[in-house]
């Protein structure tokens, strides 16, 4: 069996292992995440009971600070690693304790609940009796902070290895029943929205697709470089151009996103500038085509000796080189324009990992421009630097100078820096590849990129602000005016958003958008930077979608409250700020 061949099936065969990948069904994903968690659970409680027991061995039967420094040693390590805490009271009164005391006194003298529901969260529960006290000892399940940010988020104690995205709640009517070390129910689980979207099983069908990709891709290169060694370098070389270029426009037309198109690698929301260029993840496969290309064609024309180039041979073989490097700035340009990536290289240490992938991108890019324009030239100076050689490279950037002067293009470097890096190619052919030609290559490929990068970073943050400003300094907006005349009403008469004002318990940024937000605010509201805030009864912060909200309605209340009122409504108003 040829190489070819071979190639090809094995190709074959992973396409169609990648149809095997699956997402997984949800239920069954969720009962065992489910089961892993109660097998952790059931640890937990264990552990929290014989933990709780040799501290209640510890302490004499009148406990005293003494006692109680030996227990802390204990503890410090422990909490730690798992959360756990003890509370030694009497029947009224709160003696020691380790972390943030859980519940009051009086409602834990005399409890054996083998598990509690607090403000903070649900948490497993052991008491022992030390003489006239008792000892009470709480290891956390699942933590509920009253303010949720960035750093703190309900969700598990990662000592109990939850799966991502898995959810908890003592009120949830529906989903499997996690129990505490007892057997007693004590949360009902779900997913997450959208938690299931990805995950491992995304990234193994990924890279069984690419590993395919890359198979047809060898199996192309063996057979179509196999027909140039044998006398037809050009048909071999066009052959396998066409056919790379046949299957990624295949790809792109007749093979479906989904579900690729969930990972931030193929969003178009991140970046989509074309048909063709519609993610990140296609800027880089078909950057690496452009490179897998060049490299081609430079070992085509390294096996032949090719005809003398006339005039207008040579007219188009400088426009392709100068063509192409306009076509590939363009792109970098729309890769900062037309993305939500962060490429400011005046802030290199707040990079992503979108940054640097878009970096890698561009960076090939260049690679495949190198690879063609080395090709090309070294096709056009095989039989000497003659004279309509240099004319005609002359003619043709004079006329690439005046054609972006025309389109009103100023920034010289856009279009002037292929010509540098073509002296280098072109004294590198006459003599030959040395490392000097290498290092200066590369300082002038990342001279050119970190100016576009920071040049149209600096212009798209000044249109940025130039946006923000001109929202701000907008007094009056009617639309807004009527829709909040029309919202206001129905806000006041949602049972469920004064459910949650007046149930007195904290509730979550998701609550709010999921409750007010999309259903009141969205639309034309969406052009503003909704936040919103649901205070108690008392003044008090219920929860909030601003990381730093106000503590209470009462403290800041001129904040919310004195302002000027717009159309004879009090609870509007606008604030420059």
């Amino acid at each position: 069996m040829s190489r070819p061949l071979l190639l090809l099936l094995s190709s074959a065969l992973f396409a169609g292992l990648s149809l095997l990948v699956i997402e997984p069904d949800a239920d069954q994903a969720l009962e065992k995440a489910t089961q892993r968690v109660q097998e952790k659970v059931d640890q937990a409680a264990r552990d929290l009971t014989l933990l709780t027991a040799s501290i209640a061995e510890e302490l004499t039967e009148k406990p005293d600070d003494e006692s109680f420094r030996r227990v802390m040693g204990m503890l410090e390590k422990e909490s730690r690693v798992t959360g756990s805490i003890v509370q030694l009271i009497s029947q009224n009164e709160l003696i020691y304790w380790s972390g943030r005391p859980i519940g009051e006194a009086e409602e834990l003298w005399g409890t054996d609940a083998s598990h509690i529901h607090h403000a903070q969260g649900s948490w497993l529960h052991v008491r022992y009796a030390v003489g006239a006290y008792e000892l009470h000892g709480f290891r956390p399940v699942w933590l509920s902070p009253a303010i949720e940010n960035r750093f703190l988020n309900r969700g598990f104690h990662a000592s109990l290895g939850a799966a991502k995205g898995l959810w908890a709640s003592a009120d949830a009517q529906l989903g499997p029943i996690l129990k505490d070390g007892h057997g007693k129910p004590m949360l009902r689980l779900g997913w997450q929205d959208g938690a299931l979207e990805v995950g491992q099983w995304l990234l193994l069908k990924l890279f069984v697709l690419l590993l395919s990709a890359g198979l047809l891709i060898a199996a192309c290169w063996t057979f179509f470089a196999e027909m140039v060694r044998k006398g037809s370098p050009w048909t071999g070389t066009l052959l396998f151009t066409g056919t790379l270029v046949l299957l990624r426009a295949g790809t792109l037309a007749l093979l479906p996103s989904s579900p690729l198109d969930r990972l931030p690698l193929f969003d178009p929301v991140v970046y989509a500038t074309s048909f063709a260029f519609a993610s990140l993840g296609d800027l880089l496969i078909n950057a690496i085509l452009l490179c897998l290309m060049g490299v081609f064609l430079w070992n085509t024309l390294r096996a032949t000796n090719g005809p003398r180039w006339s005039m207008v041979g040579l007219l188009a073989g400088w426009a392709t080189i100068l063509l192409m490097a306009a076509w590939i700035t363009n792109l970098i340009i729309g890769l900062v324009n037309d993305s939500s990536i962060d490429l400011d290289l005046y802030h290199v240490q707040g990079l992503s990992r979108m940054s640097l992938l878009a970096v890698l991108g561009i960076a090939l890019l260049l690679t495949s421009w190198l690879v063609f324009s080395a090709s090309i030239l070294e096709l056009m100076a095989r039989h000497g630097l003659t004279d309509r050689f240099l004319f005609s490279g002359i003619l043709i950037l004079a006329l690439s100078i005046a054609l972006h002067h025309m389109a009103g293009i100023v920034d010289t470097v856009l279009f002037l820096w292929p010509i540098p890096l073509i002296a280098i190619i072109v004294h590198a052919l006459r003599t030959s590849f040395r490392f000097i030609h290498v290092v200066l290559g590369l300082a002038l490929v990342s001279a050119f990129g970190s100016h576009v990068l920071s040049r149209r970073s600096t212009d798209r943050e000044r249109r940025e602000r130039q946006s923000l400003a001109e929202r701000l300094a907008t007094r009056e907006d009617p639309v807004v005016e009527q829709l909040f005349r029309e919202t206001a009403p129905r806000l006041r008469a949602d049972e469920a958003v004064h459910e949650v004002l007046s149930g007195g318990r904290p509730c979550g940024p998701m609550d709010l958008d999921q409750l007010v937000r999309q259903r009141y605010f969205g639309g034309y509201w969406e052009r503003y930077d909704v936040r919103l805030f649901a205070f108690g009864p008392n003044g008090d912060l219920l929860c909030s979608t601003d990381a730093e909200p106000p503590r209470s309605f009462k403290i800041s209340y001129g904040d919310f409250a004195n302002p000027t009122a717009a159309a004879d409504m009090p609870e509007l108003f606008i604030e420059e700020r």
